[in-house]
C-alpha cells in the first residue's frame, strides 16, 4: 500500500487523538484541570478537533481534485437545510420554537422576551408554550386591548403566578378570568398575568411602576411565596445606586427574542450548544494552565453568569444557604426580613392606590404545609424537610399585620388544608399543577365575588 503525505498526517492526527482520549481516560490529565479533574467535554472536544482536523487535510491535499464531489456535497446539504427548514416554519412544532428562557435587565434585574413563542417542555404529559405580549408578560393582552376592559386585574407574583409547569391557559390567571366572567354574568372582565419565575416584591415594586401601571388595573393582587423573603434579601444586596436611579450590575439583554432565529436551529439547539461546548473547552483549560490567578479556577469550573441559588445569610450563629431559612428559625430572629419585605408590598399597595386601584395580598402556602405526602420526588428536597420547626411563621407574621394594613390580605393555607383533591402539586416539582390552579382560581374569584370585591 503506498502511503501518501495526506494518509500519513490522517494517521499521526488520529493516533495523537487517540493517545489523548487514553489519557483522559485513565485521568492522566486532570492536574491541568482548575477542579482537579478534567471534564468529560474534553472527550467530546478530542472527538470534534480530530473530526476538523481530518476534513482540512482531506480538503488540502486533495480538494482540487474532488472539487466538483464537494461541491455537490455541499449544495446538496443546503438544499436539504432549507427544505427542512421551510418544512419546520409551516407546520411549526415546539421543538422548532426558540426554548424559554428569560432575559436579563439593569431596571428589573430579569425579563421575558416581548411577543416571543417559547418551548418550555413536557410537565405531566402536556407540552407548555409559553406566549408573552408587547411586554414580556404571560398574556395576550396589549396595553391598548387591556385597557377596553371595565374590571381589569393585575396580578403580581413569581413562579407560581406565572403558572410555570402548566400551559397557559390553565394557569390560574386565565382560569380565574373565565370564572369571573361566568359568576358575574359579563365579559367585561381582563386578567393580567403579571407573574414572572423567580420575581419578589422588591422586583413586583419596580415592575409596577414600569410597565404594569400602564396597563390602569383597576384590582392588583399579589401573590406571596415564602421564597420571596430570601429573595427581596438578594436582590437588594445586588442593587447599585438610590432612588430612581437604582439599577442592577447586569448586562443589559435585547428585549427581543434571543437565541436562534430558525426552527432547524431552535430543534437542533442542545446539539449545538454541546458542539460550541466541546470545541471552548480546550481554551479554558490553557486558560487556566497559564494562570495561577484564583479566578481562572473559577471561571474554567463554571461558566460565567448569574446564580441565583448562590444565598448566604447568618441567622441565629447558623449560615443558611437558601431561601427556606425562615423555616428554621423563630419568628423573633427573622421579623427583620418579613418586615422588609412587607415595606416593598406596601409601597406596591400605595402606588396602587395613587391610581385608583384596589390592593389585595394573597399569602400561598407550601405543599408540605399542607400536605407532606404531595410531590413525592421533589428536586428541592435537599433544600428543606416537610416538617421544619418553623415553617408556620411565615403565615403567622402576615396575620399579625393583617389588622394594621390598608388593605385586605387573603391566606390561602386554611382553604388548601380543607381541600380534599390530590394531587394539587406536580410529582416531581412543588409547582401547582392544573388541578392546584384550578383551585386557586376557584378561590380567587369567591373571595373577590363572596366579598364584593368586584362587583
Amino acid at each position: 500500500m503506498k502511503w501518501n503525505t495526506d494518509s500519513t498526517l490522517m494517521v499521526a492526527i488520529t493516533a495523537f487523538f487517540l493517545m489523548a482520549a487514553l489519557a483522559v481516560y485513565w485521568h492522566l490529565l486532570d492536574f491541568i484541570a482548575a477542579d482537579g479533574k478534567v471534564d468529560e467535554a474534553l472527550i467530546g472536544s478530542l472527538v470534534a478537533y480530530w473530526l476538523l482536523s481530518i476534513i482540512g487535510i482531506f480538503l488540502a491535499f486533495r480538494g482540487r481534485q474532488r472539487w466538483r464531489e464537494i461541491l455537490l456535497l455541499v449544495g446538496t446539504v443546503l438544499v436539504t437545510l432549507v427544505g427542512v427548514e421551510l418544512g419546520l416554519r409551516m407546520f411549526n412544532p415546539p421543538a422548532a420554537m426558540p426554548e424559554f428562557h428569560g432575559i436579563s435587565s439593569r431596571t428589573y434585574h430579569h425579563l421575558l422576551p416581548k411577543n416571543a413563542e417559547m418551548n418550555a417542555g413536557i410537565f405531566d404529559g402536556k407540552r407548555v408554550i409559553v406566549r408573552t405580549n408587547e411586554d414580556g408578560l404571560r398574556s395576550l393582552y396589549s396595553r391598548e386591548a387591556f385597557r377596553a376592559f371595565k374590571t381589569r386585574i393585575a396580578l403580581l407574583g413569581d413562579s407560581f403566578t406565572f403558572g410555570k409547569c402548566v400551559r397557559q391557559e390553565f394557569a390560574f390567571p386565565a382560569v380565574a378570568e373565565r370564572l369571573l366572567r361566568e359568576q358575574l354574568g359579563r365579559n367585561d372582565v381582563a386578567v393580567l398575568n403579571a407573574g414572572i419565575n423567580s420575581y419578589s416584591p422588591l422586583l413586583e415594586e419596580r415592575l409596577f411602576s414600569g410597565i404594569v401601571i400602564h396597563y390602569a388595573p383597576t384590582h392588583v393582587i399579589l401573590f406571596l411565596d415564602a421564597t420571596d423573603i430570601g429573595d427581596d434579601m438578594k436582590y437588594a444586596a445586588e442593587i447599585q445606586g438610590d432612588g430612581d436611579q437604582s439599577q442592577f450590575n447586569l448586562a443589559e439583554s435585547s428585549t427581543e427574542e434571543m437565541g436562534f432565529h430558525t426552527a432547524l436551529g431552535n430543534v437542533s439547539s442542545f446539539q449545538l450548544e454541546k458542539i460550541r461546548r466541546y470545541l471552548s473547552y480546550p481554551f479554558s483549560v490553557v486558560r487556566y494552565a497559564l494562570s495561577n490567578r484564583g479566578d481562572a479556577r473559577a471561571s474554567v469550573t463554571r461558566q460565567a453568569g448569574y446564580d441565583y441559588y448562590d444565598f448566604a445569610v447568618k441567622i441565629d450563629g447558623v449560615v443558611e444557604h437558601n431561601r427556606f431559612f425562615i423555616y428554621r428559625h423563630p419568628l423573633a430572629s427573622t421579623r427583620g426580613y418579613f418586615l422588609n419585605t412587607l415595606a416593598h408590598i406596601n409601597r406596591i399597595a400605595s402606588k396602587a392606590n395613587d391610581i385608583g386601584a384596589m390592593f389585595i395580598l394573597v399569602v400561598t402556602p407550601r405543599f408540605q404545609h399542607w400536605n407532606p405526602n404531595e410531590c413525592p420526588n421533589n428536586w428541592e428536597k435537599n433544600e428543606y424537610a416537610l416538617s421544619e420547626p418553623y415553617q408556620d411563621e411565615y403565615f403567622r407574621f402576615f396575620d399579625e399585620a393583617a389588622p394594621q394594613l390598608p388593605y385586605v390580605v387573603f391566606n390561602l393555607l386554611p382553604a388548601f388544608r380543607a381541600c380534599e383533591e390530590f394531587p394539587l402539586v406536580l410529582d416531581d416539582d412543588p409547582h401547582w399543577n392544573e388541578r392546584g390552579h384550578a383551585f386557586v382560581a376557584r378561590l380567587l374569584t369567591a373571595y373577590l365575588t363572596d366579598g364584593r370585591l368586584v362587583r
